[in-house]
């Protein structure tokens, strides 16, 4: 997947990259969505520049359905 940013920070900019570091969700079917929702509602508490998932994030391919329509509010967090 590639993601265009919606806003481009200019050189010499003197304010900080603020990036969402997200990683290790395992969508395994629990803890269940309601834990990964508010994770991701916690993340949308603070604008940032860009969010970046690293670590597993779908062990059950599965749930990789319910796993995009849960972090699909992050696509436009910034």
């Amino acid at each position: 997947v590639i993601l265009h940013p919606r806003r481009l920070r200019p050189r010499g900019s003197s304010e900080s990259l603020r990036i969402l570091h997200l990683s290790d969700l395992h969508f395994i079917g629990c803890p269940g969505d309601d834990y990964y929702r508010c994770v991701v509602e916690e993340a949308l508490r603070e604008p940032v520049d860009l969010v970046v998932f690293t670590g597993d994030l779908i062990d059950e391919p599965d749930l990789l359905a319910r796993a995009i329509e849960i972090l699909q509010p992050l696509t436009s967090h910034a």
